[in-house]
């Protein structure tokens, strides 16, 4: 763990995590993912494919995997990088739109996205 004021990592890195939901699964925990945000960066859809197939040759099986496609409650996430000490992004997020008390990724772009996603996560629980 770490404290955003002297720029140590706040959170488990994603392998941290991953083996921490294996432990919990074979211990007889329910397991439940949740992926957010997800960023479509070049290449996205190959990254989160080899993410759930190499998830699912290592045994994990999580009961549910919540999706969460990229949102802001402000416009400006450069702020909030600086404020924690993050360094600059390398993904600028695409044309958002303001709904509710959020900006979000139109709904059809979303649909596509988890359409996708949902397919990758069944193709890499049925080739194991």
């Amino acid at each position: 763990m770490g404290n955003p004021g002297d720029s140590t990592r706040v959170t488990l890195t994603i392998a941290e995590r991953l083996q921490v939901s294996l432990e919990g699964w074979q211990t007889g925990f329910k397991i439940r993912w949740r992926i957010d945000p997800i960023f479509t960066v070049v290449g996205w859809q190959d990254i989160y494919s080899a993410f759930f197939a190499n998830a699912a040759r290592a045994g994990h099986r999580p009961s549910r995997i919540t999706l969460g496609a990229y949102r802001e409650t402000h416009r400006n996430p450069h702020i909030f990088s600086r404020g924690w000490g993050l360094p600059p992004l390398e993904w600028k997020p695409p044309q958002l739109t303001k709904d509710g008390d959020h900006f979000h990724i139109n709904t059809a772009d979303r649909i596509r996205t988890y359409s996708f996603l949902a397919d990758a996560i069944r193709t890499a629980r049925q080739n194991t």
